[in-house]
């Protein structure tokens, strides 16, 4: 395998843009890379989850999903609705607990914020989340 730059690092796409789903990282796995860019957000109900946005042109219209109710999706709405009507989502858990399995592979986070107070509460809840499981 060549060596791999960082601007080959893909975004945990699976194929589709930005679909943040546990088979997105497992391809990205397969096909040899080990660093991923992956989305954060967080639910209605406080989840940090792996997903780019929850906006109704964003990634509702890209990720082929009908928004129903509240743009906003609580955590068991967000884990039952898979991305292009197979991929599964995944929680920010989810997600470190993969990289627990596959311990070679590299995180680089992308928060969509700029909000400050926004920013650390998701980088405190992702280390909250990896000392609660073990270092992935």
């Amino acid at each position: 395998m060549a060596e791999q730059k960082s601007s080959d690092c893909p975004c945990l796409g699976g194929g589709k843009i930005e679909t943040n789903s546990k088979e997105a990282f497992l391809t990205s796995w397969q096909n040899g890379f080990r660093a991923v860019e992956a989305d954060f957000t967080y639910t209605s109900d406080g989840t940090l989850v792996v997903r780019h946005d929850f906006e109704k042109d964003g990634s509702y219209y890209r990720l082929e999903i009908k928004p129903s109710g509240s743009l906003v999706m609580d955590t068991k709405t967000f884990t039952s609705t898979p991305a292009v009507y197979e991929q599964t989502p995944m929680t920010a858990a989810d997600l470190l607990y993969l990289m627990q399995e596959y311990p070679d592979m590299y995180l680089i986070t992308d928060t969509k914020t700029t909000d400050k107070a926004q920013v650390q509460r998701q980088f405190r809840d992702l280390v909250n989340i990896a000392n609660n499981i073990g270092s992935p």
